[in-house]
């Protein structure tokens, strides 16, 4: 029988991780216990297919699999059934597996990994903090949700922390609207990119994050959105020409949720976990 699939919670708790989205003033009371305060999260059954039944739709692969080469400085195509979790590249192996499983990856790409909420706890990859993130100018990955829009947010990736006022903080998320967003921090500063299309439940997906200057790609379409967030409280997307990037991060990468309430270099806190599969994720010292 298959596990009850839950939603993730809303988005206060992510945006609870970093006060400046909460749009906290002095004195409007200590940040660092709000930040940190976790969400309900709220069990409700949803339809979709049995993880043993999930598989890609029947479609190429638009932009090709991911695959190591000289500006790769991670590569995780999850598809040898002894080591699912290796790096291509030989350096950066995935430290900690909670809670995923294999699955069909992306058509003619091999295997993926499949990630789910279960009895209220996200399901995610760890990979560790390391000095070549600060290299990274893009980030690629194929991505298949299992369900419609979450009602404010559900995470794919995430090199972030709670209430911290430091550089180069991330986290790439799917919003009720169904647009792929990427937030970035410099010390006090932020913004949120968002692409233009909402992206569908069960259609394969691929994602590209540029940074230096950020820019997000969906399916090859550099549109963005400028509409109004999910919440009230929440900054609206926007567009930059600024040279940003992760560089200064010091916090592990958490695939498939988020790291935004979790204390400054820790995963103690992950939240936000997507339900879907995840293939072909490569991490590059050029923009692609």
């Amino acid at each position: 029988m298959r596990p009850l699939l839950f939603l993730v919670p809303l988005l206060a708790p992510l945006l609870a991780g970093c006060h400046l989205l909460l749009g906290h003033q002095p004195g409007s009371g200590d940040p660092a216990r709000a930040d940190l305060a976790p969400g309900d999260l709220a069990p409700l059954p949803l339809d979709g297919p049995p993880r043993e039944a999930a598989s890609p739709p029947d479609q190429a692969p638009l932009l090709g699999c991911v695959a190591p080469d000289a500006d790769a400085l991670a590569v995780y195509t999850f598809d040898d059934p002894q080591s699912p979790y290796a790096d291509s590249t030989g350096k950066h192996p995935i430290k900690e597996v909670v809670g995923v499983a294999s699955a069909v990856g992306v058509s003619g790409c091999g295997g993926g990994v499949y990630v789910v909420p279960i009895e209220n706890k996200a399901s995610y990859l760890v990979i560790e903090h390391d000095s070549d993130w600060d290299k990274v100018l893009a980030i690629e990955l194929w991505v298949r949700f299992d369900r419609d829009p979450p009602l404010e947010a559900e995470a794919i990736l995430s090199r972030d922390a709670a209430g911290q006022a430091e550089p180069g903080h991330f986290t790439l998320f799917r919003d009720c609207k169904g647009r792929i967003v990427a937030r970035l921090q410099q010390q006090t500063s932020q913004i949120l990119l968002c692409s233009g299309a909402s992206v569908p439940k069960n259609v394969w997906t691929k994602i590209v994050v540029n940074f230096h200057p950020p820019e997000v790609r969906v399916d090859g379409s550099t549109t963005s959105s400028s509409a109004p967030a999910c919440a009230a409280w929440l900054p609206a997307c926007s567009t930059t020409s600024a040279l940003l990037g992760i560089e200064g991060n010091k916090n592990p990468w958490v695939v498939g949720a988020s790291l935004i309430s979790s204390p400054q270099g820790t995963t103690d806190l992950v939240t936000l976990g997507m339900e879907g599969t995840l293939d072909e994720l490569r991490l590059s010292r050029v923009r692609r």
